[in-house]
């Protein structure tokens, strides 16, 4: 079992209700802002309409719980009727590149024969508040055993271009908790600016151990260690667990240090950033991050 050594655990944000979300702040997806020496961290809220909104808040660069803005608005919400992503979208990763942010998330489509279907997109923005869509269309669209669910699009440089970790599936399995959708890990290349390789499988769900699937795949290197940081969903409740490995060897990882601190027993969407040379990472607490944003440090 690999040990990661982690600060004090800190509430970065918690949930309050406004006019646009009744609930959570989902899948924190941090960005440094070097020139305002802070970090934006995108998330998700969910509308009465049961929809989701993306928005955002800032914190001070060397102490992530200490808010310095709050957004009051959604950056990005549903796309036009008859689009991959009209039924709700929901953010996983940011970039900056070219001058620009680059805002990846998954789309929500409702389905009469299934409960719905999940396509990866993409948003940019030169002041990382007014978004516009690369395309209507998914980036990812639906291939061979991937024909629901292209998603969770995780993109991060690696040596001289960038690569995109995602879930893909096309089945869903019965649950105790209802229907559930399956899915794996995957990883794809960009080819060419918003254009990617075939993909190639980098982690498959086992019913042996309690999955049916992952939320949001991190890939992240730590004093040279690469690690692959993602949520396990469980069969039995159909919630989400921290999870993760290191990539090359398969060692699990202990987060149980970030359990006892929180007394929490359900954590998701680990996001570890390198700010100033320090790892500082956001995670979720349960109900896939219901109420609350906690930070800590990996040390």
């Amino acid at each position: 079992m690999q040990k990661l050594k982690f600060s004090e655990v800190k509430l970065s944000k918690e949930y309050t209700q406004n006019s646009w979300s009744k609930s959570h702040l989902s899948c924190p997806s941090p960005i440094h802002i070097k020139e305002k020496s802070t970090i934006r961290v995108y998330y998700t809220s969910i509308s009465s309409d049961n929809k989701g909104y993306i928005s955002f808040y800032d914190v001070d660069e060397n102490n992530p719980s200490k808010i310095i803005y709050e957004h009051d608005q959604p950056v990005l919400s549903s796309g036009i009727k008859g689009t991959f992503d009209d039924n709700g979208v929901f953010c996983v990763s940011v970039i900056n590149r070219d001058e620009q942010y680059e805002l990846y998330y998954i789309g929500f489509e409702l389905s009469d024969k299934i409960r719905y279907k999940i396509f990866t997109g993409c948003a940019v923005s030169k002041d990382g508040i007014n978004f516009e869509r690369v395309s209507t269309t998914p980036l990812l669209d639906r291939v061979k055993g991937q024909e629901y669910f292209r998603g969770g699009p995780f993109v991060y440089k690696k040596d001289e271009g960038y690569k995109m970790l995602y879930i893909g599936g096309g089945s869903w399995v019965n649950t105790p908790m209802g229907e559930k959708p399956e899915y794996h890990i995957f990883e794809v290349s960009e080819i060419e600016k918003f254009k990617y390789s075939d993909y190639l499988p980098v982690k498959m769900f086992d019913y042996k151990l309690d999955q049916h699937g992952f939320g949001r795949p991190v890939s992240y290197t730590i004093r040279d260690i690469e690690y692959l940081f993602f949520s396990t969903r469980s069969v039995e409740t159909g919630l989400y667990r921290l999870d993760g490995e290191v990539r090359d060897s398969g060692e699990q990882i202990d987060f149980s240090p970030l359990y006892d601190a929180t007394k929490e027993s359900e954590l998701c969407y680990f996001t570890p950033i390198l700010v100033n040379d320090r790892n500082f990472v956001f995670f979720n607490d349960g109900n896939f991050g219901r109420k609350k944003i906690y930070v800590t440090e990996i040390i």
